[in-house]
């Protein structure tokens, strides 16, 4: 335990907050809180949500998000470097005596066991080679040509899988101090709550519906299956996006 449960926990206690409250207003699933809270990071879908979410609800509760971000990132970095050291560190044997006894029964049995092959590879040499026919000599062109428009037809019904939902990407200006906090919803459900870093871009897949929330639409721009929306605010300014657009629908 590295001590960001707890001060999350006693800090939305304080609040007399309970987690579906919490969830209510910073639209995070409240099994994902409650797994930061546990420090049940496995539960977490990935490092990039994992930082988001607790940045979102550190801040929300009034707490410093950025050192609480900071102490995670170095957990999980000493996590990994133990796991490596683990890997790396290779397991002591003691020396192992076999007696002379035991040394000379076993070059006993190797020695008989060259023997009987010596003895079978000398038999195989001295058998009649049989005369190896090709069996391609006596098979009509045709069928040939049959197997060959075969392989070609199984060839050509593979293809590659296709995904026919939607896709959509986030991108920054790389200008200094860019950066803009967005919340992104897949389908109805929050799957990016963060800040994105200047020249950053985040690419996102669903089904039927894309909510995006920007805090600093200025900066960023929105790639819609293709489809660029470079001008969806000004800096400083708050926007929400739906795709597909209602007149799409």
């Amino acid at each position: 335990m590295i001590g960001i449960g707890n001060l999350l926990r006693q800090a939305r206690e304080a609040k007399k907050l309970s987690l579906a409250d919490v969830e209510k207003e910073i639209k995070i699933r409240s099994r994902y809180l409650e797994a930061l809270e546990a420090e049940e990071f496995d539960v977490l879908p990935g490092n990039v949500y994992m930082f988001g979410f607790l940045r979102s609800y550190a801040s929300f509760l009034g707490l410093d998000a950025n050192d609480l971000v900071a102490k995670l990132r170095k957990h999980l970095q000493q996590d990994e470097e133990d796991a490596e050291d683990m890997k790396t560190r290779a397991p002591v044997y003691p020396p192992t005596t076999v007696s002379v006894g035991k040394k000379i029964k076993l070059l006993a049995v190797g020695l008989a066991v060259c023997l009987v092959i010596a003895y079978v590879v000398i038999y195989f040499m001295n058998q009649p080679v049989p005369q190896v026919v090709d069996p391609s000599l006596g098979q009509p062109a045709e069928e040939t040509v049959q197997e060959q428009d075969t392989e070609d037809s199984i060839e050509a019904t593979v293809e590659e899988p296709v995904f026919d939902g939607m896709e959509l990407v986030l991108m920054v200006s790389n200008d200094p101090g860019s950066r803009c906090w967005v919340e992104v919803r897949a389908d109805g459900e929050t799957v990016f709550s963060g800040i994105l870093e200047a020249g950053a871009s985040q690419t996102f897949q669903a089904e039927e519906r894309f909510w995006v929330k920007a805090g600093n639409a200025g900066v960023l721009s929105v790639n819609y299956n293709g489809e660029e929306f470079s001008d969806i605010g000004r800096v400083g300014e708050v926007v929400v996006l739906e795709f597909p657009p209602d007149n799409e629908l």
